[in-house]
């Protein structure tokens, strides 16, 4: 590990500043996935800019109308362990309960937890990598069996198919939460929230990263908004062990019913893009129509609607299949039969 500078940031105009200014400095707050990386030689930062003490970004808080804003340095385990959380959004608690170990969750923040890197080894290892500048995915046609099924045009490198491993990041973006981003130089006024979806992107050889957050620009609080009265929630992981892990394939729904119909479905997917995957087409055909087996099995295949299987991970999408048949069970009465 090579020598570098360290700031413990007093102000988020301080790190900012830092991180706009000086090519190689990184954000530390965390460090649960930052410090394995520089330890690795994955990264090597020339400056970390710790804002692990900036307590005004630590908090949970009621928004007006409802939902709940989350800062940004809000600890996994605070999350986890919050009543709010589990009686208002199970689905993220129990996305959260899922993550890791109670000691990463521990020091893991939330916004980090977002802004975590893929877990390729080829990004993680001395291998093609676009995330390392190199001119093709090495993933795309070696040893891909963790790694995509949808969001990439095709198979010939030219863009990444590593998978986004954040579990709450999936249950957050079927809440339809936001992010709020600090840009520098702007004032809070000016801070505006953006589709929790709209932060991340599939890196290319061009674009080479995994959001679209600019130097000096940081997370500063997520926003999950009220959901329906009666709306019912699930988060459901398949790993390759029974803890620890990250998903194979995972599925965050949340439901509301009117009578036996459904009046809202939302469904989204993880382990299997580079950023939690929305199955809008599926949602789009639940709406409004009564809970049956036949609607159950029309959903399913809509899910994996377009899924596009590398040479390993075809076993992916009847996990898929599965779980979205499981998640649908669990939202809506199994007293119809499904």
């Amino acid at each position: 590990m090579k020598p570098f500078a360290y700031t413990a940031a007093t102000s988020l105009d301080q790190a900012q500043e830092i991180l706009s200014e000086e090519w190689g400095s990184r954000l530390y707050a965390g460090g649960t996935d930052l410090l394995t990386l520089t330890k690795r030689g994955t990264v090597s930062p020339d400056h970390l800019v710790d804002i692990k003490g900036l307590a005004d970004f630590r908090y949970l808080r009621h928004l007006t109308g409802g939902g709940l804003a989350i800062g940004a340095l809000t600890t996994l385990a605070e999350l986890e362990a919050n009543r709010t959380v589990h009686r208002r959004f199970p689905a993220l608690a129990r996305s959260i309960a899922v993550t890791g170990t109670p000691q990463l969750r521990n020091r893991a923040t939330v916004g980090g937890n977002l802004c975590q890197q893929p877990r390729c080894w080829y990004y993680r290892g001395d291998f093609p990598c676009l995330l390392h500048g190199d001119e093709v995915c090495g993933a795309a046609k070696g040893e891909n069996a963790y790694h995509a099924l949808f969001g990439y045009e095709s198979a010939d490198g030219n863009r990444c198919v590593a998978v986004h491993p954040s579990d709450p990041a999936v249950a957050l973006s079927a809440l339809e939460a936001e992010v709020v981003v600090a840009v520098p130089g702007e004032a809070p006024v000016n801070w505006e929230a953006t589709p929790i979806d709209d932060l991340f992107q599939q890196p290319t050889k061009d674009f080479p990263g995994t959001t679209i957050l600019n130097p000096g620009d940081v997370v500063v609080e997520i926003r999950v908004p009220e959901q329906p009265k009666g709306s019912r929630q699930v988060y459901l992981k398949a790993m390759d062990r029974a803890a620890w892990a990250f998903a194979l394939v995972s599925v965050a729904a949340v439901a509301t019913l009117d009578g036996n119909r459904l009046a809202d479905l939302r469904l989204a997917l993880g382990g299997v893009a580079y950023k939690p995957w929305r199955a809008r087409h599926a949602e789009e055909i639940a709406r409004g129509h009564v809970v049956s087996p036949e609607l159950v099995d029309e959903i399913v295949e809509l899910a994996a609607e377009g899924a596009m299987p590398l040479g390993a991970n075809e076993y992916k999408v009847p996990l898929l299949k599965g779980l979205v048949r499981q998640a649908l069970r669990a939202v809506t009465d199994e007293s119809r039969g499904i």
